[in-house]
């Protein structure tokens, strides 16, 4: 059984949204690169339910309203774990 879109969504609550900071010239950049999405290909494919095939995908965070009250947390440090040190 094919399905033509190969598409998941769901809904969850949010109150907080983490935006990188380091290369980014200010908070709509940061937040563009939030909804921009990663692309799930190779060994990382995503796995479809209706068809039960693994396919390229692009996994992204969707925004469809806001909260009364939304923090913005700025993530202004990485982690290398085969260092384990903050860069």
């Amino acid at each position: 059984r094919k399905c033509p879109e190969h598409r998941s969504a769901r809904e969850e609550p949010f109150f907080t949204i983490p935006v990188d900071v380091r290369n980014k010239q200010n908070l709509a950049e940061s937040l563009a690169s939030y909804v921009s999405g990663e692309l799930m290909e190779a060994e990382n494919q995503y796995m479809c339910e209706q068809c039960g095939c693994k396919v390229d995908a692009v996994k992204r965070q969707c925004i469809q309203s806001l909260p009364h009250t939304l923090c913005i947390q700025l993530k202004r440090f990485e982690f290398d774990y085969e260092s384990m040190q903050r860069l």
